[in-house]
């Protein structure tokens, strides 16, 4: 887990939209979604269910 992803989440939560997330990190907006799953499979949670 580094910082980039730690702040793409963040980013996706504050909006609720990854599509969002992705415009305002200038990437693909496939890729919030990628993350978040790779979030999820190392915490063994689903990462947008964290409060």
């Amino acid at each position: 887990m580094d910082v980039r992803q730690l702040r793409l989440f963040a980013i996706v939560v504050q909006p609720g939209n990854p599509s969002r997330a992705a415009d305002m990190m200038m990437i693909s907006p496939p890729e919030p979604a990628r993350t978040i799953k790779c979030l999820e499979d190392r915490l063994g949670s689903m990462a947008s269910e964290v409060p």
